[in-house]
């Protein structure tokens, strides 16, 4: 792993010997490169050791990456600012860029921006934060509709398979005693359109009307 110059001293030098000594980063540690007894795992415990900014560093440079060739891209400036204020240094952009390059030779590519994505978030009542996600998401909700679709169409059989054993059939208004009948259906743990058709039949066998 590369070694990168920040701009912090040794703490821990600059007490021992007044002597400023350049802290690097390397392998997710700070370390002191002329005493190795002086590292730092955790940021919090090395801006509390005291260290100061004592030195001045440009923009981190790294080895070229076998398999990897630079590109050069002209985009506008506001771009170029924006992507590095919300992604960081230039090459986390430059990752998020090759992702995107990656995609477009993979095949056709469709690019989601931010207000179709919140409105896919608030129909599909999920969120995804990438297309594999999204595709999982997706999947999920066609199986839904695909049991819901099954269990329509059962019902419906049931219905046409109750409704040929009663070649005369009419359709019955309830109007307002409509709430009154499904209770009652209930009650007799029976279904509504059964229950009205059993007090029909029951009040013409008995002269009720």
């Amino acid at each position: 792993m590369p070694q990168i110059k920040t701009e912090f001293a040794c703490s821990l030098c600059e007490k021992q010997t007044g002597k400023q000594v350049q802290i690097l980063a390397s392998e997710g540690k700070l370390i002191c490169p002329e005493n190795a007894a002086h590292k730092w795992t955790d940021t919090a415990d090395f801006y509390a050791s005291g260290a100061q900014m004592r030195f001045k560093v440009g923009p981190a440079k790294f080895p070229p990456v076998e398999g990897q060739t630079p590109i050069t891209l002209k985009i506008p400036l506001r771009i170029k600012t924006e992507l590095e204020q919300r992604w960081g240094a230039e090459e986390a952009v430059s990752a998020k860029i090759a992702d995107v390059l990656l995609q477009l030779v993979d095949g056709d590519v469709m690019v989601l921006g931010q207000g179709d994505m919140t409105r896919l978030f608030e129909r599909l009542g999920q969120k995804f934060s990438n297309s594999s996600e999204l595709v999982g998401v997706v999947y999920a909700k066609m199986c839904e509709v695909d049991e819901a679709k099954g269990e329509r169409d059962s019902a419906i059989e049931d219905l046409k398979a109750y409704e040929s054993r009663s070649p005369g059939r009419v359709v019955i208004d309830l109007g307002s005693q409509y709430q009154a009948a499904v209770e009652k259906a209930k009650d007799a743990e029976t279904p509504l359109k059964v229950w009205v058709e059993q007090q029909l039949t029951n009040g013409l066998s008995n002269n009720w009307f």
